[in-house]
């Protein structure tokens, strides 16, 4: 097999005998497929097609060779199972279009560096950590310009009684973010169970118009980091989004936490200006995201 020469194998059964009874399909698919071997890591991430028609492929570490091979079958795989878009990525010390170059002189300038069969490669969006100083921005509560609808709301603790309106609203406010994998029964029981994270629901009145998932920081024990921030289409515009930001700014403070930190992909200008007016800098740039479209078919 590592030959990748028939020649260098044993010899076949005879096809004698052998009747084709049926095939069958999956009629769900795993969230997703996590594989580990000696020339790769990889995680194909297919809970999203059914949803959004999207996949994802992380690459932790592959072997320069087997990069082409692998991201051209999973993309064929991805759309097979009805993806329309596949997002690629990988995290370890690589530049996808350094390592698989460009299959013809005018990619570069289309902005493609890779096509595998009826697939080309663009670069989709990168991913931007930013973080606050709450030392040089301290919470600014009570300072925060809102509406009138937006003065007399509460920022509650996520309960099991409003588990569901949690995931629903999710759902609707990152559906179109990029990158952004959308909650499921299973993602929520994982949020619970969660030592490190916890949901918070904004409530105006007695309807949710906003979510919110902060945790402490794996990388940074003097950081809060804030997984998650939206707020429901037709609630924008009204501080609402800008309030919890301060809520969070507040918890952090709370905790004994020197930062807030959020990652943001820079094609979201909205969010991005959001947070720079609340006091967040760019740290750096933490992913870079490629998508693969199909160019007939």
């Amino acid at each position: 097999m590592d030959s990748r020469d028939r020649n260098e194998a044993g010899p076949c059964a005879p096809a004698i005998g052998l009747t084709l009874i049926g095939i069958e399909y999956r009629e769900t698919l795993s969230r997703q497929l996590l594989v580990s071997n000696d020339k790769m890591f990889y995680c194909f991430v297919q809970k999203d097609i059914p949803v959004k028609q999207q996949a994802y492929l992380i690459v932790y570490w592959c072997q320069p060779e087997e990069l082409a091979p692998l991201i051209a079958r999973m993309t064929k795989k991805a759309f097979r199972l009805g993806a329309r878009r596949l997002l690629v990525r990988h995290d370890g010390d690589v530049i996808l279009p350094d390592v698989l170059g460009a299959s013809r002189r005018n990619t570069y300038s289309e902005g493609v560096f890779f096509t595998a069969g009826d697939y080309r490669y663009v670069l989709d969006n990168k991913v931007i950590q930013m973080d606050r100083d709450l030392r040089a921005y301290p919470p600014q509560q009570g300072k925060v310009e809102i509406t009138a609808a937006a003065s007399d709301c509460d920022f509650v603790l996520l309960t099991k009684e409003r588990e569901q309106e949690f995931l629903q609203l999710y759902n609707q406010c990152f559906y179109s973010v990029p990158c952004a994998l959308s909650y499921d029964d299973e993602d929520m029981a994982a949020l619970f169970a969660s030592a490190d994270r916890n949901g918070y629901l904004l409530l105006s009145g007695r309807q949710a118009v906003g979510v919110c998932i902060v945790g402490n920081s794996a990388e940074d024990a003097d950081a809060l980091e804030l997984y998650a921030i939206g707020v429901f289409g037709r609630c924008r515009r009204k501080g609402y989004a800008r309030m919890m930001l301060e809520q969070v700014a507040q918890m952090a403070v709370d905790c004994g936490k020197k930062r807030v930190t959020l990652q943001v992909s820079d094609v979201n200008t909205k969010a991005l200006r959001l947070y720079e007016q609340s006091g967040y800098d760019r740290i750096r740039e933490r992913h870079v995201w490629y998508s693969a479209r199909r160019t007939r078919g």
